[in-house]
């Protein structure tokens, strides 16, 4: 999957159609914190994602990217799994 708009896509659709989370897709959400006030996302379905992300793309997320935050917004999601497939 070399596309980032369609990892990007997928991601939000595991986000509205798992979590709930009614995202809209402007550009400045793709950058918000999953657990800030515009998204919300609880710290256990935040892990739970953290999960659905590896299964979905077949993909293990290192330690080093979560310690760095690179799971904090969709777009820094976008970017561990667009490495990892390219």
């Amino acid at each position: 999957m070399k596309d980032k708009k369609i990892i990007r896509e997928k991601l939000l659709d595991i986000l509205s159609n798992k979590y709930k989370r009614n995202i809209d897709k402007k550009e400045n959400i793709w950058d918000l914190n999953l657990l800030g006030k515009a998204i919300r996302m609880e710290p256990s379905d935040l892990l739970c994602f953290f999960f659905d992300i590896e299964k979905q793309f077949n993909i293990t997320i290192s330690e080093e990217d979560i310690v760095k935050g690179k799971i904090k917004t969709v777009n820094t999601i976008t970017e561990v799994i667009y490495k990892q497939c390219i």
